[in-house]
């Protein structure tokens, strides 16, 4: 396997062990995908097929790497060749070459930010002070913001997508967090910050990104 696809896979075993242990993602909630781009891959297999009606021309031929739906963040890290999958992206499907699908629910959503072109790796979680913003909605002016929609549904995709125009730090009322960075690495850390400054009201709120 190209040795890019196995070092998003390992970014990915990371990330998840590091949100698992924070108690970010309990129980089946959280999601992490890279886009690896092209690759100059020899013609592989596809093993399952998952279609999709998103517009996301400039991703056709990329590789994605994306959490199985259903997967917790201890069996990505643990399994992930049965909680990761590495998808080629067409038109209207994405072809599954290795590991497992299908992808997270919230497929739309990542692949519409990657769309945009400002991420490589996207993390989607459940912070404990979530309430807080909900609450006082003081964040609002300085983090991306996304009403209360259905999970995984059309137009969650289309509000982050929007969202994510502007900013690289989302908050799904009711529903978490979205970040995204040039790698999982710096997606986390964003993550990181925005813990910390939910959890204390004396800290500034993020600023757009120019």
């Amino acid at each position: 396997m190209d040795r890019l696809i196995l070092n998003g896979i390992g970014s990915i075993c990371d990330t998840a062990r590091e949100l698992e242990a924070r108690g970010w993602a309990k129980g089946f909630f959280g999601n992490i995908s890279i886009n690896l781009g092209t690759l100059d891959m020899e013609k592989t297999e596809v093993s399952g097929l998952y279609h999709h009606d998103l517009p996301v021309e400039d991703l056709i031929g990329s590789i994605l790497l994306i959490t199985r739906s259903g997967s917790t963040m201890s069996e990505v890290s643990k399994d992930p060749e049965s909680h990761v999958g590495a998808y080629s992206i067409s038109k209207r499907s994405m072809d599954l070459f290795w590991g497992e699908g299908p992808p997270t629910s919230e497929i739309g959503s990542h692949l519409l930010i990657h769309e945009i072109g400002a991420a490589r790796g996207i993390i989607h979680c459940h912070l404990d002070n979530m309430e807080r913003i909900e609450k006082d909605g003081v964040q609002k002016q300085g983090f991306g913001w996304v009403g209360t929609l259905e999970p995984g549904s059309p137009e969650l995709a289309e509000a982050t997508s929007e969202a994510a125009r502007l900013y690289d730090t989302i908050i799904w009322n009711g529903h978490g967090v979205v970040c995204f960075a040039g790698d999982l690495q710096k997606a986390l850390h964003l993550v990181f910050e925005a813990d910390d400054r939910l959890s204390s009201r004396d800290k500034s709120v993020l600023v757009p990104r120019e």
